[in-house]
C-alpha cells in the first residue's frame, strides 16, 4: 500500500494569503471607519459651520488645510469658553478689506493666526519687506520665492481689527506648517511669535496663562465679528483683484 503525502507547502501557502486577505480587509475596514469618524467631527465643527466648506473642498485647497489645522491643533479651547472665526473680510483703507486666516478669541485676548502652507526654508526678519523661501530643484540646486513679510501682514490685520473692536489685546502668531523649516527668522515684538503648526497649542496655552482673564467679552467680540466671514462672493472676489494689483503695483514700483 502506499503512503500518501500531504503537500503541507500548499496548505502554508493558502493560509497565508488569507491571512494577508484578512489583514488587508481589518486595514481598509478601520480606514473607514476613521475617515467617517474625522468626516463627522468636521462637519460638526466650528471651521465647517462657518466657513461653509464640505471636507472635500477644505482637503483639496492647501490654504484651507492650514487653517483648519489651526482650528484642530486648539478646538479644545472651546471647552474653556473660546470661540474661533475664519476668513474674515476686515475693512481697511479706500474701501478695500484685509483678509484674516483664523481668530481665537478668549477672555484675556484675541489671538490673530496667519496661516502660512508652505514647504522648504523659510528665511525672514521682522524689519524686512520680504522673506524668502528656498525649495530644493534637484541636482543639488534650490529655487529662492519672495513673499510678503507675513509679521507686517498680521500687523495691517490687528490694526484694522482693532479698529472695529477697541483696545482688546492681541497676540500675532505666524503659523508655518510642518513641512517647512525656519532657518533664520528674527522676531523681536514680545507680542508676536513665527513658529511651526505643532508649536502654536504651547504659545496659545504660555500666554494664557500669564494674560489677565475676563478682560474680554468673548460672545460680544464674537458676534460683532461674525458678520465679516459671511461676505459675499463678489465681495471675496474683489479682494483678490485688490490683492492682485497692489502686488502689480509693488513689482512696478521696484
Amino acid at each position: 500500500m502506499k503512503n500518501l503525502k500531504i503537500d503541507n507547502t500548499s496548505h502554508s501557502g493558502n493560509f497565508i494569503l488569507v491571512l494577508l486577505l484578512v489583514i488587508g480587509l481589518i486595514f481598509a475596514a478601520a480606514k473607514i471607519i476613521e475617515y467617517f469618524s474625522e468626516l463627522k467631527q468636521y462637519n460638526e465643527g466650528q471651521y465647517a459651520l462657518i466657513t461653509h466648506k464640505s471636507y472635500g473642498e477644505m482637503r483639496s485647497d492647501t490654504g484651507s488645510i492650514g487653517e483648519f489645522m489651526i482650528y484642530k491643533t486648539l478646538r479644545n479651547y472651546e471647552k474653556k469658553g473660546a470661540r474661533f472665526l475664519f476668513n474674515l473680510y476686515i475693512p481697511a483703507y479706500g474701501g478695500k478689506t484685509t483678509e484674516i486666516d483664523v481668530l481665537m478669541i478668549t477672555d484675556s485676548g484675541i489671538f490673530v493666526f496667519e496661516s502660512k502652507n508652505y514647504s522648504g526654508w523659510i528665511f525672514g526678519n521682522e524689519v524686512n519687506r520680504y522673506w524668502t523661501v528656498t525649495l530644493p530643484a534637484g541636482k543639488g540646486k534650490s529655487q529662492k520665492e519672495r513673499f510678503y513679510n507675513p509679521i507686517m501682514q498680521n500687523r495691517n490685520h490687528i490694526k484694522y481689527l482693532k479698529a472695529l473692536t477697541g483696545n482688546v489685546p492681541m497676540w500675532s502668531v505666524i503659523a508655518f506648517s510642518e513641512r517647512c523649516t525656519l532657518k533664520n527668522i528674527t522676531v523681536s515684538s514680545p507680542d508676536v511669535w513665527v513658529v511651526n503648526r505643532p508649536e502654536i497649542k504651547s504659545i496659545v496655552q504660555d500666554r494664557l496663562t500669564n494674560a489677565r482673564p475676563g478682560s474680554v467679552k468673548v460672545d460680544e467680540v464674537y458676534s460683532l465679528l461674525y458678520p465679516y466671514t459671511q461676505v459675499s462672493e463678489e465681495e471675496k472676489q474683489q479682494h483678490i483683484i485688490d490683492i492682485e494689483h497692489e502686488q502689480q503695483t509693488d513689482i512696478q514700483a521696484k
